[in-house]
């Protein structure tokens, strides 16, 4: 998974950046159905990890993003990876009224 700045912590309004935050976070439920129809549900979780080392060197609305193909993890998506020099993440404290869903209900 990959994640950017975005609206939150991009250069929106001011273009300074972080106008509305300075942690990028990830907050996530998916449920995977099989076709016998047993069910897995994948929640983000300590389990985590995160490089910063990886070929997005930033993403941005009005910036653009920068991907440096020579800094390619071949691999990174595969269950044998070895993601062993990768730190975990720091699990956020937030209140449950900043939970957020996606608004289309099942599909996404």
């Amino acid at each position: 998974m990959t994640i950017a700045d975005g609206w939150y912590k991009g250069k929106v309004s001011m273009g300074r950046g972080n106008d509305y935050g300075d942690n990028l976070a990830l907050l996530l439920q998916l449920e995977v159905e099989y076709e016998d129809g047993k069910r897995d549900v994948i929640t983000s979780d300590g389990n985590f990890v995160y490089t910063y080392e990886g070929p997005y060197r930033y993403g941005d609305l009005f910036t653009g993003e920068k991907y440096d193909a020579r800094m390619e993890l071949p691999g990174w998506s595969e269950v044998a990876f070895d993601d062993s020099r990768w730190q975990a993440v720091h699990r956020g404290d937030y209140p449950y009224d900043a939970n957020r869903h996606a608004g289309n209900g099942n599909y996404v």
